[in-house]
C-alpha cells in the first residue's frame, strides 16, 4: 500500500512539472521575471561555445572559441578589423587541476605560462553573465514575441535606456541567450551570435601546448 501511495505520488509530481514547463514555455507574454527564471544554460564536461562578436563602431568581428574537456579549456580567441591590416590571434589552455594557464600571443608570438583559479574561467563567466546582466538590469524591459533564429524557437526581449537598446534571443529548448543585438538610435552598432554544442570535444582539442611548437616565440613563466 505504502509503494502505492509512493508511486502515485511520483506521478502526480512529475505530471505538475510537466504542466508547469508547457505553461512556462507557451504563455503569451513573458516578464522580466520569468526570463531571469528560464535562463539556465547547460554545463557539462564536455562542450563547446563559439560567440561571434561584430562591432559596427570599430569595423571589426571577432570569433571566440571555448573548448572545455576534464577540467581543461583551451579558448581561441581572434579579431579581424574591415580597415586595418591589425588583428588579434590568442589561445590559452587552461587547467585547472594544476591551476595554470598557457597563454600564446601569435601576433606578438610571446608564450606566457601564469597561475590561475576555477573562478577565472571564461567560459562559467560568460554563461553566467548575461543572466546577471539582466537580473541586475535597471533599464526598461519590453518584450517582442516569439521567433525563429537557425530554426530555433526563440524568445525575443530586450532593455532599453534612452536611445540605447540591447535586443536578446533567448532560446526555449536549451534556455541560453544565443543572440544579442545592440542599437544605438535605432542603428546596429553590435551584434553577438552564441553557439553551444556537447559531447564533440576531444583530447586533442585541449591538449596541453608544447614551446618547442614555438621555437622564434618568447618565454616566460610566471608560476615560480
Amino acid at each position: 500500500m505504502k509503494k502505492n501511495v509512493k508511486l502515485f505520488i511520483i506521478i502526480v509530481a512529475v505530471f505538475l512539472l510537466i504542466i508547469a514547463f508547457y505553461l512556462i514555455n507557451n504563455k503569451s507574454e513573458y516578464s522580466k521575471e520569468d526570463i531571469v527564471s528560464m535562463i539556465n544554460p547547460k554545463i557539462t564536461d564536455n562542450m563547446y561555445l563559439s560567440i561571434e562578436r561584430i562591432m559596427e563602431t570599430s569595423d571589426s568581428t571577432s570569433v571566440i572559441q571555448y573548448y572545455a574537456k576534464d577540467n581543461k579549456l583551451h579558448g581561441i580567441e581572434k579579431v579581424d578589423y574591415t580597415n586595418s591590416d591589425s588583428k588579434f590571434n590568442e589561445e590559452s589552455l587552461f587547467n585547472f587541476e594544476n591551476k595554470t594557464v598557457q597563454s600564446v600571443d601569435h601576433e606578438n608570438k610571446t608564450f606566457y605560462i601564469y597561475p590561475t583559479e576555477e573562478s577565472e574561467n571564461p567560459l562559467l563567466l560568460k554563461l553566467n553573465s548575461d543572466k546577471e546582466i539582466i537580473a541586475n538590469s535597471n533599464e526598461k524591459y519590453k518584450y517582442y514575441g516569439k521567433e525563429k533564429i537557425d530554426e530555433k524557437e526563440c524568445i525575443k526581449f530586450s532593455l532599453s535606456d534612452n536611445n540605447t537598446e540591447a535586443i536578446y534571443y533567448l532560446d526555449t529548448i536549451n534556455n541560453c541567450i544565443i543572440k544579442i543585438e545592440c542599437l544605438e538610435n535605432e542603428e546596429k552598432t553590435y551584434e553577438e551570435n552564441i553557439t553551444y554544442s556537447y559531447d564533440i570535444v576531444t583530447d586533442e582539442d585541449v591538449k596541453e601546448f608544447d614551446i618547442n611548437d614555438y621555437p622564434d616565440y618568447s618565454f616566460e613563466d610566471f608560476t615560480s
